[in-house]
């Protein structure tokens, strides 16, 4: 099937690479019969799922809080704070482009068939690049999680048990163990995969009010002023000198590194076209506002920076 023939019948199935049509949506099987490949996976998601799952993936009390310790290094609350605001925004105009691109060409191919499609020669090289980027970025950013959270397990168990020390095959073995499980989850529990979902992004949203409220109410460090807790800026501890503050932005930008990724999701929902698209522009403004609520606390509460630095494990948040 040639390029043109594929392109026509996408216009004539309701202008899906043009000018979106507002009556007409995708029926399911439709979509494939127009690229010309047959349907395998279960389309049972909804756009609420879609989000969840979006969500769940940035898991900003993780996202933001395991690697914070580079915010304290870029800066302390300034960089915490403003470069919240900074990535949230830099990054929904990549939502948006990313978005378009999901609306136009809905497969799960992602960015592999974009750049396909987009690409004004040499298609199949682009795609081939294109997809294999994607796949070990997936690969990593996937691998990175696990071991951070590994991380955090070691330096929980640290706190309680601080005479406990684990040593790094201890913590490689626990980064293996959390593979292996979410290996099995994944492969095995495939239709259970959107209420997992919907879970993570609920013990998302109650972590954030759990933190909140903890760290409000607590406050051993004492409170700050609005001015300190939103403007202090110390960039004596990272040895970049005025690129310190791009160090701090680090955590805001792992949160949201991962937001194409929902792209795959295509072909396991109905009206993908409408669906992934809505769930990748919404999982910046949603998350980047419950953000708000778990950092403030942690700017408004801070301890001295070089307190923090010290923490067990390398981690400010465990």
């Amino acid at each position: 099937m040639g390029q043109i023939s594929v392109n026509e019948k996408i216009l004539s199935a309701g202008d899906i690479a043009g000018e979106p049509s507002r009556n007409h949506s995708v029926s399911q099987g439709e979509l494939e019969t127009i690229l010309g490949y047959k349907e395998e996976l279960q389309r049972n998601r909804s756009l609420f799922t879609l989000l969840f799952q979006s969500l769940a993936i940035a898991a900003i009390p993780y996202g933001e809080g395991s690697p914070l310790i580079s915010a304290i290094y870029g800066g302390g609350q300034l960089s915490i704070f403003l470069g919240w605001i900074v990535i949230l925004i830099l990054d929904e105009c990549v939502a948006l482009s990313l978005g378009e691109l999901a609306s136009r060409y809905p497969t799960s191919g992602g960015p592999s068939y974009w750049a396909f499609q987009v690409a004004p020669k040499w298609k199949v090289e682009a795609a081939y690049i294109t997809g294999w980027i994607w796949l070990i970025g997936n690969i990593t950013i996937t691998l990175s999680v696990n071991f951070g959270f590994a991380s955090l397990i070691s330096a929980t168990v640290s706190m309680y048990h601080p005479d406990f020390i684990m040593s790094d095959w201890q913590l490689l073995l626990v980064f293996y163990a959390i593979c292996i499980i979410t290996m099995v989850i994944c492969t095995f529990f495939n239709r259970w995969l959107p209420m997992v979902d919907t879970i993570c992004a609920a013990w998302t949203a109650f972590s954030i009010v759990v933190i909140l409220i903890a760290l409000s109410v607590k406050a051993d460090a004492g409170r700050h002023s609005a001015a300190y807790a939103l403007g202090h800026y110390d960039k004596s501890f990272s040895g970049w000198g005025d690129f310190t503050f791009f160090i701090g932005l680090l955590p805001a930008a792992y949160t949201f590194s991962a937001i194409g990724m929902i792209s795959s999701m295509a072909e396991e929902c109905a009206d993908p076209a409408l669906k992934v698209p809505r769930a990748i522009s919404l999982c910046v403004p949603v998350g980047g506002l419950a953000g708000f609520f778990f950092i403030i606390p942690i700017c408004v509460t801070m301890p001295p920076l070089a307190d923090v630095i010290g923490a067990p494990g390398g981690q400010a948040l465990p």
